[in-house]
């Protein structure tokens, strides 16, 4: 799992906090979000809606659910 982490998941967690901070730079999360903490809590959301939901979803499904969870946390898309 280690050798895993270090070469897949540090790759994965780079990407999805570089696409936290240009939404936090963009104005679309609040400037004092924890985003270690934000990244944690859609982590979890991923892992939930696997357990959750059927196999039969479509992306565009899942991207509802995701930011649906992102509002919860004062994220707002630019219009």
């Amino acid at each position: 799992m280690r050798a895993y982490r270090e070469s897949h998941g540090a790759r994965r967690a780079a990407a999805e906090r570089a696409a936290l901070d240009r939404s936090r730079e963009r104005g679309e999360l609040p400037a004092e979000a924890d985003l270690d903490a934000l990244q944690q809590i859609l982590g979890g959301a991923v892992l939930h809606h696997l357990g959750a939901f059927p196999d039969t979803v479509t992306a565009g499904e899942v991207k509802s659910y995701l930011v649906a969870m992102l509002r919860q946390t004062g994220y707002r898309p630019r219009a």
